[in-house]
């Protein structure tokens, strides 16, 4: 069953996203998705944040989000993780993990992945 109030983190070396949501009404979600990645190359790197609104269905543990222009499609929640399937240029998909989080812990991840794109810039 999915949390009436959920948050989840994913971090990669040049990418932090997070992922939160409410439950409006049995089975159907509300809320928003950031996005933080590195772009350029040092000594000219910086962090680009996008936000975008996020809604969807739930059915027990699968979720199936609805984004505007972005390549979300269907995931699945068990054991504090979000598997969350993304479409790919070539009509695929690729399964990428969240794990539960707070917006505090997308905070820090933001705030280190600023902090590294920082140092590199002055290596």
């Amino acid at each position: 069953m999915i949390a009436a109030t959920s948050g989840y983190l994913f971090t990669a070396p040049d990418t932090v996203a997070y992922l939160q949501w409410q439950t409006t009404v049995p089975g159907a979600i509300s809320g928003t998705g950031l996005e933080s990645y590195v772009v350029g190359t040092a000594p000219n790197a910086s962090v680009v944040t996008k936000d975008y609104p996020l809604g969807g269905r739930t059915n027990g543990d699968a979720i199936v989000f609805e984004v505007e222009d972005q390549h979300l499609r269907a995931g699945r929640i068990a054991a504090g993780t979000l598997t969350v399937e993304f479409a790919q240029a070539d009509g695929g998909t690729r399964p990428v993990t969240f794990r539960s989080a707070s917006p505090a812990e997308y905070a820090d991840a933001l705030s280190r992945l600023r902090a590294s794109v920082e140092a590199s810039n002055h290596g």
